[in-house]
């Protein structure tokens, strides 16, 4: 039997995913409905006919993931994201930009809280998001931590409209199919965890799937109230040894409210080691 979801690196940064769609699904109506939504998932950005492509049941598509190789003393940190944005997998850099043009408010926001920052301060685009993912790669950025970037689904989705975020994904495939497919994920997710973190990193959770996905059984629920605050900590499944914290998500990322957590796990962290 083929693979449900299988990964390809094709470049730093990038990934070419393969999903079999037809496994998805017990019964041909069900795959039906789906292609049908598919097409307006499709059609919903233009910008899509860059990501991906159809090739019989198989639904190819590429996917972000900065996981570096390199090593040094600094605990591994993995930040997790909930999905990708189009935009952001076709620039080939993580949060490449608003889309008016201007620099993601993330990563003003991990410069302020003295969690990452890069050395230039450019104004164009392309090469800004060029040399910050070159220096993700070499370590070459100020940071406690050594960073990962990954996203819980792998499939890019819209910012905004009804196809947006995590939701649309899961409007898409509908709830018994995303559940199938979030399993697989989630392995996947767990292996970075294992092979990147383990065992003295952390892990930054900022999207509630993404959350859930991974914390053991004995971590609090998720609660946005509780994010918020910095409050919402726990450890990982696969390795409970590793710590996990949950971020409120991007969107609420300006906040005082995030960036007083982001300080407190920042700490957290530190004083631990």
């Amino acid at each position: 039997m083929k693979h449900l979801l299988v990964f390809q690196n094709i470049r730093e940064g990038i990934q070419e995913v393969s999903l079999n769609t037809k496994q998805l699904y017990a019964n041909e109506i069900e795959y039906q409905l789906f292609h049908d939504r598919l097409l307006k998932f499709l059609d919903a950005e233009p910008i899509h006919s860059k990501i991906f492509s159809i090739k019989g049941d198989v639904l190819i598509y590429l996917t972000e993931h900065i996981i570096p190789k390199k090593h040094d003393l600094r605990p591994p940190i993995l930040m997790l994201f909930g999905n990708p944005a189009p935009q952001s997998v076709d620039a080939e850099m993580y949060f490449a930009s608003h889309t008016n043009g201007s620099e993601h408010r993330i990563w003003k926001v991990l410069e302020e809280v003295d969690f990452l920052s890069f050395e230039y301060d450019l104004q164009n685009i392309t090469e800004r998001n060029r040399l910050r993912k070159r220096d993700l790669y070499e370590l070459a950025y100020h940071s406690p931590f050594r960073i990962g970037l990954a996203v819980y689904y792998s499939m890019p989705s819209p910012a905004s409209g009804p196809w947006s975020g995590v939701a649309g994904l899961k409007k898409l495939f509908g709830a018994k199919a995303f559940k199938k497919l979030g399993e697989y994920e989630r392995h996947r997710v767990e292996k970075v965890i294992n092979e990147f973190v383990s065992p003295v990193g952390s892990v930054i959770a900022f999207q509630k799937d993404a959350y859930l996905g991974i914390k053991s059984f004995r971590s609090p629920d998720y609660a946005l109230a509780q994010a918020k605050q910095g409050k919402l900590l726990g450890n990982c499944q696969c390795d409970t040894e590793v710590k996990l914290f949950c971020c409120p998500p991007t969107r609420l990322i300006q906040t005082r409210e995030s960036l007083e957590a982001l300080k407190l796990f920042k700490q957290t962290i530190l004083n631990v080691i």
